[in-house]
């Protein structure tokens, strides 16, 4: 049959892939920029709930340069030589951008990475993968730094994260159909 994505968000895939890379495992699932090589293939990735998703240490050390790094560009865009300079705000468009770097120029298979503010209606009644394992490893953890997506991109001026939060229905019986 036809390939279909799996309903796991960004966020639990990265909170199980961070488990198993402390266990010292290998994370045997994708191997590095696995999701680029995943859309080479022609598969379809599918992230859901893209403001929830956990950025890593990593992120947070060039935190301040990329908030510099948007301003920088929201006043760029409306010259006439450069069109569509302007950085995302919304954590969608910033979690399409995170793999790009990895990707060959003029490359088919960016539209097949496909980014959703919440959880949209065709991914709300199919059943999502949830690691109970891996729920709250990062978080929890004393010593550990993390910044969610949402929260950056509230920084940089997106205000609708509490239009997302109202508009998603109760996880508990949604899930269940």
């Amino acid at each position: 049959g036809a390939w279909k994505p799996l309903g796991i968000s960004g966020r639990q895939r990265a909170r199980l892939r961070k488990e198993v890379l402390l266990a010292g495992e290998d994370w045997a699932y994708d191997p590095p920029r696995g999701e680029m090589r995943t859309k080479r293939k022609g598969n379809k990735v599918d992230c859901i709930a893209a403001e929830k998703r956990a950025n890593t240490v990593e992120l947070m050390k060039k935190m301040p340069q990329m908030l510099l790094d948007y301003k920088g560009s929201r006043h760029m865009a409306h010259c006439s030589y450069c069109p569509n300079t302007a950085a995302s705000a919304s954590p969608a468009g910033r979690l399409h951008r995170m793999p790009r770097p990895g990707l060959p120029v003029a490359s088919r298979t960016t539209p097949r990475l496909k980014a959703y503010k919440g959880v949209p209606p065709p991914y709300d009644r199919t059943k999502r993968m949830v690691i109970p394992d891996a729920l709250n490893v990062l978080r929890l953890r004393p010593g550990h730094r993390y910044c969610l997506l949402g929260q950056l991109s509230k920084e940089v001026g997106w205000n609708y994260a509490h239009t997302i939060r109202a508009r998603q229905p109760c996880p508990s019986w949604v899930s269940k159909i």
